[in-house]
């Protein structure tokens, strides 16, 4: 199969279970797919994750629909971590990169 430019084969794609804990290539059964890498917990990310998860699947992630934004938590050590991440209401065997809608 050919990518476009800046494309990522789901296989490659980094997608989980519901809890974020259980990872698998986005080309095997998931509901959470990863828009962004763990990083250090800031103020705002919330709002930033929103606007992430929306660039990644070219959708309006503030409207209805089968797709929300999820952020991840975890403790890294003495760092409190978080994800941004999409979350579908029901099992997904493909990436939801520019999926539009």
């Amino acid at each position: 199969m050919a990518l476009i430019s800046g494309q990522v084969n789901a296989s490659l794609r980094v997608c989980a279970d519901v809890t974020g804990n259980i990872l698998t290539p986005c080309s095997q059964p998931h509901r959470v797919e990863f828009v962004g890498d763990w990083l250090d917990t800031k103020a705002g990310f919330s709002d930033r994750c929103v606007e992430m998860a929306s660039s990644y699947t070219g959708r309006d992630m503030d409207a209805p629909g089968d797709l929300k934004v999820v952020v991840l938590r975890r403790q890294a050590g003495a760092q409190p971590q978080e994800a941004c991440s999409v979350m579908s209401d029901s099992s997904r065997m493909s990436s939801v990169f520019h999926i539009g809608g």
